[in-house]
């Protein structure tokens, strides 16, 4: 004859049987997502920022139209105009003198950038 199992016996020993076969199918299948999401590659920067055209007069421009600039919200553009009504800007440069623009920053922007004429910034349409 066979012995008995008793059924709370049964269950302790099947759980660890249970979560590893649990484990492999969650390890298989996020895997397998993750390697579609990867096969493509990564979204470069450029194609989710939007494209910009014009320039933005840092000595005239408003705290709106300074916030078009990449990287500059409604804190940095405001610093901007506090900046300029010090001293106006003689350079794009000088734009690095704000806290919060670096030279990482400035590079995203300096096309845009102007210190005389209209500004025209605006975003492309596509």
């Amino acid at each position: 004859m066979h012995p008995r199992i008793h059924p709370r016996s049964l269950r302790s020993m099947l759980r660890p049987l249970v979560r590893l076969i649990v484990l492999a199918l969650v390890v298989g299948v996020g895997g397998l997502l993750g390697s579609s999401a990867h096969a493509a590659g990564p979204v470069p920067l450029a194609m989710l920022a939007p494209r910009l055209e014009g320039t933005v007069n840092l000595n005239t421009a408003t705290v709106e139209q300074l916030q078009l600039l990449p990287g500059v919200g409604p804190s940095t553009a405001a610093k901007i105009v506090e900046y300029r009504e010090q001293r106006p800007f003689k350079s794009i440069q000088q734009v690095m003198r704000i806290k919060g623009i670096g030279h990482k920053k400035y590079d995203a922007m300096k096309e845009h950038l102007a210190i005389e004429g209209e500004t025209t910034l605006r975003m492309a349409t596509p």
